[in-house]
C-alpha cells in the first residue's frame, strides 16, 4: 500500500487524474478491489489490486473520484475506536426541535455525514425520542456523548452518561473488541474499514 500512496503523492495530478473501482470480490471477510488509477491524462491508466483484511464495514461505488487515501484517524473510525456510551435523560422540558438539533449537530461535528440513525434511539426526528420526558437518547462514541452533555448543561433536562464500554463486534462465536490496527481506505465516496491493506500493480 505504501508504494501506491507514494506514487499518488508524487505523481497524481489534481486537475485531470482520477481513481475508479472497477470490481470487488469477497473471500470470507477479505475484500479485493481492482482499481483503475489515472495519475494524469498524459500517462497510461494503471490497474492496481488492493486487498483488505478483516473488513468490518464498506460502502462501494464505481464512480470516478479524485481521492484515494488510507487513514487511521478518520471520523469513520470513531465508532470502532472510541468507547461507546448510552446517554440517559429525564425531566425533559426542552423543545424537541432544540434537543434534536443539539444531537444532530454534535454527531455531524465528530462523525461527519454518517446517518444519525446509527446513534440516536428510535427515529432520527424531533418527534422521536427527543419528544419524550425520559429515556435513552442514544448510544454514541464518548467524544460525541461528551459534546451532547456539554451543550445540554443548563437546559431544561437532566442528562447522565451510563458506563462507557469498548465497541465490539460479533465474530460468529463471541463479541470481540475491534483490532487496534483498524484503518479506513477512502476512494472518493467509497470506503472500506478493515486491517492490513495491501496494494500491488496488476
Amino acid at each position: 500500500m505504501k508504494q501506491l500512496l507514494e506514487l499518488i503523492g508524487n505523481e497524481f495530478c489534481d486537475s485531470d487524474g482520477w481513481f475508479r473501482i472497477i470490481s470487488a470480490d469477497w473471500t470470507a471477510d477479505e475484500l479485493r478491489l481492482d482499481v483503475s488509477v489515472c495519475l494524469c491524462e498524459e500517462k497510461e491508466t494503471q490497474l492496481w489490486e488492493i486487498s483488505c483484511e478483516s473488513v468490518f464495514e464498506e460502502k462501494l461505488s464505481s464512480y470516478y473520484s479524485e481521492i484515494l487515501t488510507l487513514k487511521s484517524d478518520h471520523s469513520l473510525l470513531l465508532k470502532f475506536k472510541e468507547p461507546e456510551v448510552d446517554v440517559a435523560f429525564s425531566q425533559n422540558s426542552m423543545c424537541p426541535e432544540e434537543l434534536f438539533g443539539i444531537v444532530a449537530t454534535s454527531c455531524f461535528k465528530y462523525l461527519g455525514e454518517q446517518p444519525l440513525t446509527n446513534w440516536i434511539n428510535q427515529r432520527a426526528s424531533s418527534k422521536g425520542i427527543c419528544s419524550s420526558k425520559y429515556g435513552i437518547l442514544g448510544r454514541f462514541p464518548l467524544s460525541v456523548a461528551n459534546e451532547i452533555t456539554g451543550l445540554l448543561n443548563g437546559k431544561d433536562i437532566s442528562v447522565n452518561l451510563l458506563e462507557p464500554r469498548p465497541p465490539k463486534y460479533w465474530d460468529g462465536a463471541q463479541h470481540c473488541e475491534y483490532p487496534g490496527n483498524i484503518e479506513v481506505l477512502i476512494i472518493g465516496n467509497s470506503y472500506v474499514v478493515g486491517t492490513n491493506f495491501n496494494a500491488v500493480r496488476a
